[in-house]
């Protein structure tokens, strides 16, 4: 039997975890006669082992001699991040090319193909903290969202409600948290209905060279008519009666 050590893979100082071997004594055809061949083996993703050693995506060829083979490997059982695998592609002699997936455990004895053989290549999970993510185009008080096709910034569980601009529009919290007003006419008054206990988002969009007044419900407001034509000031309100609202923290400009 020929022991291969995986030298991409198994560290030169010794650690605490260290590989695990994957072994087969007896692999034969069908009339019971002993196969060559190599086995290429690859981590399906990188990873980073129990024992701190990195393990990327070289691939490794492997002899198969007189029906044997032995090799060393990073467990992935422990590995960071965790669902990871081998890709292994079979060539032995007068057979077919195949392939495979291993996933091996961390073990003080040799593994055997059927210890370490899946059906299918388990998914990679992947951690990461909030810190870590870009903006990408979200406004104050947006979080991310499932549309339905992708991942993106929006309002996860908020409903909008489209305003239609007039001298003194109604902005109606009972058919959404957000109201949305694009400033195409002059807006000198307004009122507002069924007004939550937890915080509504005002969003006033400046279509031209309009004026604007907030409801008298409303104190604290940011002037909309100040935003650059075609932008928004957002901005979040909470209420103490259920009747006026007062601003939440500063209002986003030009968004």
């Amino acid at each position: 039997m020929l022991k291969l050590t995986l030298a991409l893979l198994l560290p030169a100082v010794a650690a605490a975890v260290g590989p695990t071997t994957v072994a087969q004594a007896k692999i034969t055809n069908g009339a019971q006669q002993l196969a060559t061949g190599k086995i290429t083996i690859v981590a399906t993703t990188p990873f980073l082992a129990a024992d701190g050693s990195w393990v990327d995506t070289t691939s490794l060829t492997v002899p198969v001699i007189n029906g044997a083979f032995s090799v060393q490997l990073e467990p992935n059982d422990t590995a960071t991040p965790s669902g990871g695998s081998y890709f292994v592609q079979w060539q032995l002699d007068g057979a077919k090319a195949r392939t495979e997936y291993w996933v091996v455990a961390t073990s003080g004895s040799a593994l055997s193909l059927a210890s370490v053989r899946v059906n299918t290549a388990p998914t990679v999970s992947l951690t990461f903290t909030v810190s870590q993510l870009l903006s990408g185009g979200a406004v104050t008080g947006q979080g991310i969202c499932w549309t339905g096709t992708t991942w993106a910034p929006g309002e996860c569980g908020w409903l909008s409600n489209t305003v239609s601009c007039s001298s003194s529009p109604t902005y109606d919290f009972s058919l959404g948290n957000i109201q949305v007003l694009n400033l195409s006419c002059n807006v000198t008054s307004g009122s507002v209905l069924n007004v939550p206990p937890g915080p509504v988002v005002f969003r006033i969009c400046n279509q031209g060279a309009f004026s604007f007044s907030w409801p008298a419900a409303v104190t604290g407001g940011v002037d909309p008519t100040q935003q650059a034509v075609g932008k928004c000031a957002v901005e979040w309100f909470q209420s103490q009666d259920g009747v006026h609202l007062q601003p939440i923290g500063l209002g986003v400009i030009n968004q």
